[in-house]
């Protein structure tokens, strides 16, 4: 039997500061910062029965070289 429709549950923060001694995630835009308890946000994935693929990416701007 072949999947026909699958459900896809995502968060995602963007240009986000990560504190691990806060237990925190910070998101910066224009509209100011927002932080979020990271062990609330990773809780809602939570379960035995439940498979998670999970990516931390950091992204820099390279200056040109001339």
């Amino acid at each position: 039997m072949s999947v026909l429709a699958q459900n896809n549950h995502t968060v995602s923060f963007k240009k986000a500061y990560l504190s691990l001694e806060n237990g925190t995630i910070t998101e910066v835009s224009k509209e100011g910062e927002h932080t979020y308890r990271l062990l609330d946000e990773l809780r809602k994935f939570e379960g035995e029965d439940r498979l998670v693929d999970i990516t931390i990416k950091e992204v820099n701007e390279i200056p040109p070289s001339e």
